[in-house]
């Protein structure tokens, strides 16, 4: 088994008697509902940063290229899906020099 490290949390008599509560319900300890909700939240957390890094790589290549692909055609792409004569696939734009 994986080496686990002791933390502690302070938290107000309310909170912990509803987390009591909820773990008698769920027929789990506190100690699992807390392990659970931490993990979750750092999951979505890293998922946001994630997010934050590609948004700083897209905007990079966006910087060095100058290619985009515009939302209307996107959006006309899209709607072409599953109809009888379906749209390709967008392509690049380059964005007009002194814009």
């Amino acid at each position: 088994m994986a080496a686990k490290a002791n933390m502690a949390v302070k938290m107000e008599p309310a909170l912990r008697r509803r987390l009591q509560a909820l773990g008698d319900a769920r027929r789990r300890t506190p100690h699992w509902l807390m392990c659970e909700a931490i993990r979750l939240y750092v999951e979505r957390e890293e998922q946001v940063e994630q997010g934050k890094v590609e948004a700083r790589e897209r905007l990079a290549r966006y910087d060095a290229t100058g290619e985009f692909v515009a939302d209307e055609d996107v959006e006309s792409w899209l709607k072409s899906w599953g109809a009888p004569r379906e749209r390709p696939a967008p392509t690049r734009r380059r964005r007009v020099a002194g814009r």
